[in-house]
C-alpha cells in the first residue's frame, strides 16, 4: 500500500502536517492520522479495518456496528478532506504525499517528484486575499452536527481549488483565531421541525462588515449528507471566489482609484475578469499593464505567467495582432505558468488555447480536459473552455459545459450565450436562437458579431442582423471569411453563411 519511504521522513510528515495552519481538523481527526500511520509503518497496516479502529481509538466495544454508528467513516471523511486542503495550501510544495483513498483505511504515502510540486502564489501573501472559515454555530441537536461538524471543512477544501485566495480552515481551532485581516465566512446551523437551517456569512475584517450571506435548508433525515455538505460547499465557494464572485468585487472595488503600480497578481486577475465581459482595446490595455507589473512583482508565480499569455492570446482573439507574432512569448509563459502552478486553471487553459493556434489537437484536448478537472468550481474559465470546444467542431460537447458553468455562476458574461444559440440555430430553432442573444452587447471580438449578425438574419430579425453588421463594417471585418474560417459542421455553416451574403444583406 506504500511507495518505500524512510519512515523517520513519514513521520516528519506527519508532525509538519498536524502541525501546520492550513491543517485544522479536530484532535480526534489529527489521532486518526497518527495511528493510521503509524500502524502501516509498524507493518500492522493489514489491522486497519472499522472495527479494530472503532475499538482501538473510539473507545467502541466488539459488537461495534458500523451501520448504526458512522464514527470510523465519518472521521476518515474528515481526513481526507483535510489532507487534500493541505496539499492545496500550506503542502503544495511537499515532497511526500499521503492519501486515504475512499473505501480503505490505510494510508498510501508516495513521494512526488520535485517537477510535480506546484510552486504556490501563496509565498506572497500580502498579493493574495486571505480568507478564513470558522467554526459554525447552532443548536448541538444531532441532525445538525454533522453540519456544523462537517460543512467548514468542505467549504474550505472547495476554496482552496481556487489558487488565487489563502484558505485557512480555523473551524477547528483549539484557541480563538485571528481574524484582524482578509476576511471571515461564518455559519450558523439550526434545526426547524423537519428541516435544518444553514446560514452562512462573508465578513470583511477588522470591521465585519457582511459583504455576502447565503441560506440553504434541507431536509434533516436526508440519507446522504456527506454528498449534499459537497453540493452546499461547491455553490458557496462558486458564489464567493469565482470570477465576479463577492469576495473579488469587493477587492476590486477596495482597488478604485489607487495607482496601477500598487495591483498584485489578484488585481491582474480581477482586471482578466473585467476584460473578459468586454474584451474591448481599452479593457486589454488595463489588463495587459497590470499582468505584466504582476509578472514583475512575482516572476514565479504561475499565474502571472499565465496571465501574460492569455493578455498575448486576447490581443490574437482582438484582430490586434497575428498569432505568429506573439507564438514565441506566448508559448514561453504558457508553459512556465504549468510548470509553476500544474493545477492553476488559468494557466492550463492559455497553454491549451496555444495549442490549438499551433494546430496541435491532441495537446489542446489533453490541457482542456485538465483545465476543467483542475477547478470544477471556476464557472468563468469551464465556460471560456466551452467556447472554445464549440467553436472547434463540437458544439454538443462544449454547450454542455456552458451550461453546467451558467448552473453555478449567475453573472457570466453575456457572449456565453452566443454558442448555445448556435446549438438552437443547428438544430432549425431559429426564432429560439435569436431570442437567446437578443440585444446582445457582443464583445470587441468580430467572430462574435459575425455569427449574431447571422443567427438574427436566419430568423429574419433584420435590425438587430444590421446591428451586428454595422459592427463588423466598424471593426474592418468580413463576416463570411471568419464563418468560413471556424471549423464548424458543414451543414451549420450552411446556415450561417447565406444570411451573410451581400445578396441577402437587409
Amino acid at each position: 500500500m506504500t511507495q518505500t519511504v524512510d519512515p523517520k521522513l513519514v513521520f516528519e510528515q506527519m508532525h509538519r502536517i498536524t502541525g501546520a495552519q492550513d491543517f485544522a481538523p479536530g484532535k480526534r481527526t489529527r489521532q486518526f492520522l497518527e495511528h493510521i500511520i503509524t500502524e502501516e509503518l509498524e507493518g500492522r497496516g493489514d489491522r486497519l479495518k472499522g472495527t479494530a479502529l472503532a475499538m482501538d481509538l473510539f473507545g467502541r466495544s466488539a459488537d461495534f456496528d458500523p451501520a448504526s454508528d458512522p464514527v470510523v467513516r465519518t472521521e476518515a471523511m474528515k481526513l481526507r478532506k483535510a489532507l487534500e486542503h493541505y496539499y492545496l495550501t500550506e503542502g503544495a510544495q511537499d515532497q511526500i504525499y499521503i492519501d486515504v483513498p475512499k473505501g480503505s483505511y490505510r494510508p498510501v504515502i508516495t513521494l512526488r517528484e520535485i517537477d510535480d510540486v506546484q510552486a504556490s502564489d501563496t509565498k506572497h501573501p500580502n498579493a493574495l486575499p486571505l480568507l478564513s472559515v470558522c467554526r459554525f454555530e447552532g443548536d448541538h441537536a444531532d441532525n445538525t452536527q454533522l453540519y456544523r461538524e462537517g460543512l467548514p471543512g468542505e467549504i474550505a477544501l472547495e476554496l482552496a481549488k481556487f489558487g488565487h485566495i489563502r484558505v485557512r480552515d480555523v473551524s477547528a481551532a483549539q484557541t480563538e483565531p485571528d481574524l484582524t485581516q482578509g476576511y471571515a465566512l461564518q455559519g450558523k446551523v439550526h434545526a426547524a421541525g423537519t428541516k435544518v437551517r444553514i446560514v452562512l456569512q462573508l465578513s470583511r475584517q477588522p470591521d465585519r462588515q457582511i459583504i455576502w450571506s447565503d441560506r440553504f435548508v434541507v431536509d434533516a433525515d436526508e440519507a446522504d449528507v456527506f454528498a449534499l455538505q459537497e453540493t452546499i460547499a461547491k455553490a458557496c465557494a462558486t458564489e464567493l471566489a469565482d470570477a465576479y464572485g463577492a469576495l473579488g468585487e469587493d477587492v476590486a472595488a477596495s482597488y478604485a482609484g489607487r495607482d496601477r503600480k500598487d495591483a498584485s497578481v489578484f488585481g491582474a486577475l480581477l482586471s482578466f475578469h473585467a476584460h473578459m465581459r468586454t474584451s474591448s482595446v481599452d479593457s486589454l490595455s488595463k489588463f495587459e499593464d497590470l499582468s505584466n507589473r504582476a509578472l514583475v512583482a512575482t516572476p514565479e508565480s504561475g499565474l502571472a505567467h499565465a496571465l501574460v499569455a492569455l493578455c498575448q492570446i486576447e490581443k490574437v482573439a482582438l484582430g490586434l495582432a497575428d498569432f505568429a507574432s506573439l507564438e514565441g512569448e506566448t508559448l514561453s509563459h504558457a508553459e512556465t505558468a504549468v510548470a509553476l502552478s500544474p493545477k492553476c486553471q488559468e494557466a492550463l487553459f492559455a497553454a491549451a488555447v496555444s495549442a490549438l493556434l499551433r494546430h496541435d489537437k491532441t495537446e489542446f484536448e489533453s490541457l482542456l480536459s485538465r483545465a476543467v478537472n483542475a477547478n470544477p468550481n471556476g464557472a468563468l474559465l469551464s465556460t471560456m473552455v466551452g467556447a472554445w470546444i464549440a467553436m472547434s467542431g463540437e458544439l454538443e460537447r462544449g454547450c454542455e459545459l456552458i451550461r453546467r458553468a451558467q448552473e453555478t455562476n449567475a453573472h457570466l458574461p453575456a457572449w456565453s450565450r452566443i454558442p448555445l444559440a448556435l446549438q438552437r440555430l443547428d438544430a432549425s430553432e431559429f426564432q429560439s436562437a435569436s431570442k437567446l442573444v437578443d440585444n446582445l452587447d457582443a464583445r470587441d471580438v468580430a467572430i462574435e458579431w459575425a455569427l449574431l449578425a447571422a443567427i438574427h438574419g436566419s430568423a429574419g430579425n433584420e435590425r438587430q442582423k444590421q446591428g451586428a453588421m454595422d459592427r463588423l463594417n466598424e471593426l474592418g471585418a468580413n463576416p463570411s471569411q471568419l464563418i468560413a474560417a471556424l471549423p464548424l459542421e458543414p451543414k451549420l455553416k450552411a446556415k450561417l453563411l447565406p444570411e451573410l451574403s451581400p445578396n441577402n444583406e437587409s
